[in-house]
């Protein structure tokens, strides 16, 4: 391990000598970098009596979510080699055509609509792509495999209402790890009322097919995602309810405060 100089590296050294070879010495440092580890890169210098002489190579592997690219340089007494390749899948589903990074036997197609950019876990360099797809290339037949969203990657206006799915593939299969999402804007809402609004009443704002709830706490607040910027919030418990509208201020934190009044 050579972390105290470099993060996540490590380094090799080695030498050997025999009568009929000679001196043979090598050492070089490997390693990745960047976020997620996407980047990996491997350098070695080597060294070679009998008139071989010195010797040296240098490697790079990039992880993205619509492939691999990977690059390399050789050198010897001799030749020079330049080496480069860019490696990846193209996924054709129902709802359109995903990038990938080489695709393995058996496959998962993650589905997060309009959650661009989140990641994969346990996937290195696999992020869904701008409309909210990814492949995830290598699961295990027959077995349980997790599929999680890292969801501290969403947008601010996207949230999901679960970011872990378990499939079991067959061999060859590509299942589908479906994660709904909400898409809008994420209040907090404190809730006056005549009425006395029970622990445990659903808070419900409907806008389209869309539909965002959540339960009332004991202090008549409830955390709401996917919600329009305006519209009404409809509280039912047992035998009542009531309604209240709403219009969320023009800047955008990140989670919205708001009191309303509840009839």
């Amino acid at each position: 391990p050579f972390e105290r100089f470099m993060p996540k590296s490590w380094l090799n050294v080695s030498a050997s000598q025999t009568n009929s070879s000679g001196l043979m010495a090598s050492a070089g440092i490997a390693g990745v970098a960047l976020a997620d580890n996407t980047l990996s890169y491997n350098i070695q210098q080597g060294y070679a009596s009998r008139g071989t002489g010195g010797s040296g190579s240098a490697t790079l592997d990039y992880k993205g979510s619509s492939g691999e690219y990977l690059a390399g340089y050789n050198v010897t007494r001799q030749t020079r080699q330049l080496n480069y390749g860019v490696m990846g899948g193209i996924l054709v589903h129902p709802w359109g055509l995903t990038l990938s990074q080489p695709l393995g036997d058996t496959m998962a197609l993650v589905r997060a609509d309009k959650a661009a950019n989140v990641k994969v876990e346990n996937s290195t360099g696999v992020y869904t792509d701008s409309r909210g797809y990814a492949v995830v290339p290598y699961l295990s037949p027959y077995q349980r495999n997790i599929i999680k969203l890292d969801s501290g990657t969403l947008a601010d206006d996207i949230d999901l209402t679960a970011d872990t799915r378990r499939v079991v593939p067959g061999q060859g299969a590509l299942v589908l790890a479906d994660f709904p999402t909400a898409a809008g804007q994420k209040i907090m809402l404190t809730l006056n009322s005549e009425k006395t609004i029970p622990y445990g009443a659903s808070a419900t704002v409907t806008s389209g097919s869309q539909t965002s709830s959540g339960i009332v706490d004991d202090r008549h607040q409830v955390y709401l995602s996917g919600v329009p910027s305006r519209g009404t919030v409809k509280v039912v418990w047992q035998h009542d309810g009531c309604q209240a509208d709403y219009v969320l201020p023009g800047d955008k934190p990140v989670i919205q405060l708001i009191s309303l009044q509840c009839r």
